[in-house]
């Protein structure tokens, strides 16, 4: 009887301490779970501080580069906290240079200019980083500027015709024919008129011998 009292005892003392290391278990993951979704919802609804690349590409705003030493990146953290600056940092893990990219807003760059001035920095020479859609635009405005501009190049011509370089003979395309023909028949009319008026001179010059031979008759 004793030894089957013993047994028992064990089984249930066996139990009690199952169940204490699963409800520990199933605690320590539910903390686990609830710092990984805090975390999450703090990254998303962040607002000043170190963040990733995600975060700023969400604000859809311009944004803008500038390089601090990785040492000042602790403490670059901590003033842009206290500006309420949101920046990213971009370390370049293929060259070991001590430096780091810092991306953050345009709007922010008072704020930036300041707290590199407090680090010891002069203020520093920030690049914009264009977005997609402005070089877009950009680019579809130029080409229109292009093609304003080359419009009343091809109405400088009268003839409407393009012409070549001096390397070649010059050309001119099946619009600027008329215009050839006209010239060509211009040309032709002067000279007849100059013809024309030669012809009476050479006329009197023949007529002079004759008047000659009547005097010494």
């Amino acid at each position: 009887m004793n030894t089957s009292g013993e047994v028992a005892d064990l089984m249930a003392k066996e139990a009690i301490q199952i169940t204490e290391s699963s409800v520990k278990l199933m605690a320590l993951g539910a903390k686990n779970l609830a710092a990984i979704i805090m975390a999450l919802v703090n990254e998303d609804t962040k607002l000043q501080g170190m963040t990733n690349m995600k975060q700023l590409i969400k604000s859809e705003k311009p944004l803008c580069i500038m390089q601090i030493k990785e040492e000042d990146l602790r403490q670059f953290n901590k003033e842009a906290k206290n500006y309420g600056v949101l920046f990213a940092p971009v370390k370049d893990k293929t060259n070991d240079t001590g430096l780091c990219d810092i991306i953050a807003k345009q709007d922010d760059i008072p704020q930036l200019n300041h707290i590199m001035e407090k680090l010891g920095f002069n203020a520093p020479v920030i690049e914009n980083v264009p977005d997609n859609e402005e070089t877009e635009v950009n680019h579809d405005k130029s080409d229109k500027a292009q093609s304003k501009n080359s419009t009343p190049r091809a109405n400088e011509n009268p003839s409407g015709g393009r012409y070549t370089k001096r390397g070649d003979t010059e050309r001119t395309d099946s619009n600027s024919k008329p215009s050839v023909k006209k010239q060509i028949n211009d040309i032709k009319a002067q000279q007849a008129k100059k013809q024309a008026g030669r012809a009476p001179v050479r006329q009197n010059t023949r007529t002079v011998p004759k008047k000659a031979m009547t005097k010494e008759r």
